[in-house]
């Protein structure tokens, strides 16, 4: 084994720190945003999208080069002898790492893949699980959890992997043959070589280790918000986006000063690579096994610096809905419905610009994060809502939603009976026929209920239905002056539980003129 790049270089501030040792990369995960279920809301937002990352999208190995694209896949070239080169088949990856000849992704789901020299077992990560960055040395595979644990695999010749005891990590990085632990209180530790030093940290940037080519030089640098360190060479991204490089030139990894609009860093052995604001990759150094031929390379995912991650907002609003209106029966509104929208943005977001809803197929935008309208007229009403923030990311519409409305009650064009006097008063049953319709253009009908009374209060009967006969008494008595009156009463009530009420009579007349 070759000890390259025995050196550590750091680079911290107060909102981000970056380092990579020797074919290493540290990682540092954006913090997760928490969103309440709000009450009554309706809409499924989607799932974040990413549009930028806060680690390194682009890594190096000792002589290959790889990149992770917008859409989790990645992309690699440079030298294949140990399969290193084989991530085509990679989905929903979030961070990559490169050792010397092995190469590690981590899903979405928090689980890591690595393809490439497994010699001391640095593959060995398939039973990883809750992972939240990881690094690569040259034959070693660290992993942060997400409990701030770390576990480490691969070879330990040095106690690179002695980090089972390692609390409160927030962030981790590799050397050739050490691994280096940051700290949630800004302390460091670190396990492994160390036979240049390479564990003594002090100040804003520091360089420590071997230095027979001046690759420790980096004193003058200033406004540096990422480095990354080859076997001979330290390369440093300036805020500006330009990149400053010193050490070993023998193959021209320090020809960068052209650099322009650069995100991202990454150093392999004897070569070095630049990620681009439009996504696309630059290389300079060594290509012998074309670990430079990158500039077909496209999309590959943005890096956020730390004035942009601040502002970074991926997660689109979630819309509430209240509605208010009297509810009858069976899920029908009888009064016209008055519907609010209130759009919530995620904590730190760029705040709610518009709510988009639909009735009936007839759009609305609301500007702000509320909006209130009303839903009329009998009938089924659809209607659709979803939120945009200002940055452009637009929340899932609900599914279409229903609201039933019946204002209006059935009606009884007719009600009758077959004989509307009985005569003569001889207390002979007369069968009289009930007869009448009912409609309703609403909800429907979905009762009807039909009763004879009588003022006597000898009959209180409830007839079977129109078409009934039923049998009354031809009689009334002598004192009756006004005769004995039957009332035969219809009560017809919809689905949504409006009522109609409908009457008819049958008399016993106290005489017949």
């Amino acid at each position: 084994m070759v000890k390259n790049a025995i050196r550590l270089v750091l680079v911290m501030s107060a909102a981000a720190l970056l380092f990579s040792c020797g074919g290493g990369s540290g990682t540092l995960e954006p913090r997760s945003v928490d969103q309440a279920t709000a009450f009554k809301s309706l809409s499924v937002s989607l799932a974040p999208v990413v549009q930028c990352s806060s680690v390194a999208t682009i890594a190096a190995g000792t002589y290959h080069s790889v990149g992770l694209k917008e859409d989790g896949t990645v992309v690699a070239v440079g030298y294949n002898g140990y399969g290193q080169l084989n991530v085509s088949s990679w989905t929903n990856i979030k961070a990559i790492a490169a050792g010397t000849y092995h190469t590690v992704g981590l899903k979405e789901d928090g689980t890591v893949v690595a393809v490439g020299y497994n010699g001391y077992g640095q593959l060995n990560v398939s039973s990883w699980t809750n992972i939240k960055a990881i690094a690569a040395g040259a034959y070693h595979t660290v992993g942060l959890k997400e409990d701030g644990t770390v576990v480490a695999v691969g070879y330990n010749g040095y106690g690179q992997l002695n980090v089972s005891s390692w609390t409160n990590i927030k962030a981790i990085a590799a050397g050739a043959y050490h691994t280096v632990g940051l700290k949630e209180d800004g302390t460091i530790v670190a396990v492994g070589y160390n036979g240049y030093g390479q564990f003594k940290e002090d100040g804003t940037v520091v360089a420590v280790g071997y230095n027979g080519y001046g690759q420790l030089n980096v004193s003058s640098w200033t406004n540096i918000k990422a480095i990354a360190a080859g076997a001979y060479h330290t390369v440093g991204l300036k805020e500006d986006g330009t990149v400053v490089a010193v050490g070993y030139n023998g193959y021209g990894q320090l020809n960068v000063s052209s650099w322009t609009n650069i995100k991202a860093i990454a150093a392999g052995a004897y070569h070095t690579v630049g990620l681009k604001e439009d996504g696309t990759v630059v290389a300079v150094g060594f290509n012998d096994y074309g670990q430079l031929n990158v500039s077909s390379w496209t999309n590959i995912m943005p890096v956020c610096d730390s004035a942009s991650a601040t502002n970074q907002d991926v997660t689109p609003p979630i819309t509430t809905a209240m509605w208010t209106g009297t509810l009858g029966k069976n899920g029908w509104y009888t009064s016209d419905v008055k519907m609010t929208l209130t759009a919530t943005d995620n904590d730190g977001g760029s705040g709610v610009k518009e709510i988009h809803y639909t009735v009936d197929g007839t759009e609305t935008i609301v500007q702000g994060s509320s909006g209130s309208f009303s839903i009329v007229g009998d009938g089924t009403h659809i209607v659709t809502w979803y939120a945009i923030d200002n940055a452009g990311n637009a929340e899932t519409p609900v599914q279409e939603m229903s609201i039933n409305i019946d204002k209006t009650s059935p009606s009884i064009p007719a009600l009758s009976s077959n004989s509307a006097i009985l005569w003569p008063p001889n207390h002979k049953m007369v069968n009289v026929l009930i007869g009448g319709s009912v409609a309703d253009g609403g909800s429907g009908i979905a009762s009807t209920i039909i009763t004879v009374t009588d003022e006597y209060g000898i009959y209180n009967m409830t007839v079977p239905g129109f078409g009934s006969a039923i049998p009354l008494e031809s009689w009334r008595e002598g004192t009756d002056m006004d005769g004995r009156l039957y009332t035969i009463t219809a009560v017809t009530t919809d689905v949504a539980g409006n009522q109609s009420t409908g009457t008819t009579t049958v008399l016993v007349p106290h005489d017949i003129k």
